[in-house]
């Protein structure tokens, strides 16, 4: 279940697990507790050399969310991929409201998106997200907020201080 995969990693992030356990619509709660996800019918180029199956550019659409991505596929079942997973538009805004840091991930509609890879088998396929690429757009963003934030007091002051000693200099 890929959607469930992708949360229990982001279950790492402070509040994304309660907000999945208490805020989270009943259809995605079903889709949760399915084994499998269900992949829906889907078309798109291949190529094929020396066994290997790429296919360059790939979009599935899934109940929840949507993969973008590149890969391979060997003829013995083994999966290589390298993708964008962004969650649909009312799941990335559960966890945006209800996890603020959540929105320092969001592509420029809202919407989470973060890299994924796929590998291992068609009976045993690995989704990790990519945790390193969420903690550091995170860190650095909030970062980022956090010294124009203290950039901006600090002008301030700056600007109250020049117009004070401006507004003395008039008075004598």
């Amino acid at each position: 279940n890929i959607l469930r995969k992708v949360f229990e990693h982001l279950s790492k992030i402070p509040g994304v697990t309660d907000a999945i356990n208490t805020r989270l619509p009943e259809k995605y709660r079903r889709n949760l507790a399915q084994a499998d996800t269900a992949i829906p019918s889907i078309e798109f180029p291949v190529t094929l050399t020396n066994g290997i199956i790429t296919i360059p550019n790939l979009r599935i659409f899934f109940e929840g969310f949507t993969l973008y991505g590149a890969g391979q596929i060997g003829l013995s079942g083994t999966i290589k991929s390298e993708a964008t997973l962004v969650l649909a538009p009312a799941l990335s805004q559960l966890l945006i409201q209800s996890v603020p840091t959540m929105q320092y991930i969001a592509d420029p509609q809202g919407n989470l998106a973060f890299p994924v890879r796929i590998s291992g088998t068609t009976q045993n396929l690995l989704v990790l997200p990519d945790t390193d690429y969420i903690f550091s757009r995170v860190m650095a963003t909030k970062g980022q907020e956090l010294i124009t934030n203290v950039l901006q007091k600090a002008l301030n002051k700056n600007q109250a201080a020049t117009a004070e000693g401006g507004a003395g200099n008039a008075q004598e």
